[in-house]
């Protein structure tokens, strides 16, 4: 059973079932400047600070909110992915769902 905490991740599944989840740093680079901006994008704990500095500058400059949470491992097996570090939601709900679950759980 998913506790409380991990609800977020859980809605990060529901992203990438349903097609809505972009991962990897230079994905999430192009997409920042493409058209389809995602709504929210999340940098793991473990990420290096050269793509930390490249994905928060354009998110400040793409104007999408950016989190800081979770571990590299944890959340690539999670997803059923490997060794990603950079996750974007492109579903605003998702987003938004993510975003409260982390509000009220104060993480």
């Amino acid at each position: 059973m998913t506790s409380v905490n991990d609800k977020w991740i859980t809605y990060m599944g529901f992203a990438r079932k349903s097609g809505n989840l972009l991962w990897g740093s230079n994905t999430l680079l192009y997409s920042l400047s493409s058209s389809r901006k995602p709504y929210l994008v999340i940098i793991c704990d473990e990420v290096g600070e050269n793509t930390r500095k490249k994905i928060l500058k354009a998110c400040d400059k793409a104007h999408v909110m950016c989190l800081q949470k979770g571990s590299c491992v944890t959340l690539s097996e999670r997803l059923g992915l490997i060794n990603k570090g950079v996750f974007g939601i492109s579903d605003e709900n998702l987003a938004k769902a993510i975003i409260s679950s982390l509000e009220l759980n104060n993480l």
